[in-house]
């Protein structure tokens, strides 16, 4: 069953629709979004290379990943919220329509059906349409579209990192095909996208 998520955002739904959906700021590709979870499953060394896209490259996450330490789902959920807007990896939604409370700006509808593992082991459980599995985290959550991680386009995290608990951050680009409707600022009627 599919699960809706939110995003506000200041643009428009004609420049969402013409960027093709919502993107970091330093995308990740599905598989550079894999190799990161990989390397951040907390196992011993020695570790496959992630190089982060510019300019992200030159971040304190990128220090840890070349590092020779042992990085966790819940660290690399904290790390990637450090992040400026300038080097970020990651794409922030919201389990609720606040999104975050961005009460000046538009907010974005959107439908998924996803998939998760509890701190990225063990059953791959369907969200189904309750977003109170991602909300209410013990631990960090790894979300994905397929039926594994190594099959899947859309990555995210999800857990005690998250702002709020609510948060599920997007390792990998949302496409447009995704974002069903939106509110425009300062109202609460849900329109089509174009």
């Amino acid at each position: 069953m599919p699960i809706q998520l939110y995003r506000g955002d200041t643009r428009t739904p004609e420049q969402i629709q013409a960027a093709n959906g919502f993107a970091a700021r330093a995308p990740l590709t599905p598989a550079t979004a894999i190799a990161l979870i990989n390397r951040c499953m907390g196992q011993a060394g020695p570790y496959a290379a992630v190089a982060l896209p510019p300019p992200a490259n030159t971040t304190p996450l990128q220090t840890a990943l070349n590092s020779a330490n042992r990085i966790n789902l819940l660290a690399l959920m904290t790390e990637i919220k450090k992040g400026k807007s300038q080097d970020t990896v990651h794409i922030s939604t919201d389990v609720t329509p606040d999104a975050g409370g961005y009460g000046t700006s538009y907010v974005y509808r959107m439908t998924f059906t996803l998939n998760y593992q509890v701190n990225g082991q063990g059953a791959v459980i369907p969200v189904g349409n309750n977003s109170d599995v991602l909300a209410s985290a013990v631990g960090t959550r790894l979300v994905f579209e397929g039926a594994n991680l190594a099959t899947s386009q859309l990555i995210a995290l999800t857990g005690v990192g998250a702002v709020g608990l609510t948060e599920v951050a997007f390792l990998t680009s949302i496409p447009y095909a995704h974002i069903t409707h939106y509110q425009e600022p300062g109202t609460t009627a849900w329109v089509a996208m174009p």
